[in-house]
């Protein structure tokens, strides 16, 4: 299983992608 999770921050957006 892999998760995607978008992450926004102030002006920065950022892509984490966990695999269990």
């Amino acid at each position: 299983m892999c998760f995607f999770n978008i992450v926004t921050d102030g002006s920065n957006v950022k892509l984490v992608i966990q695999s269990n």
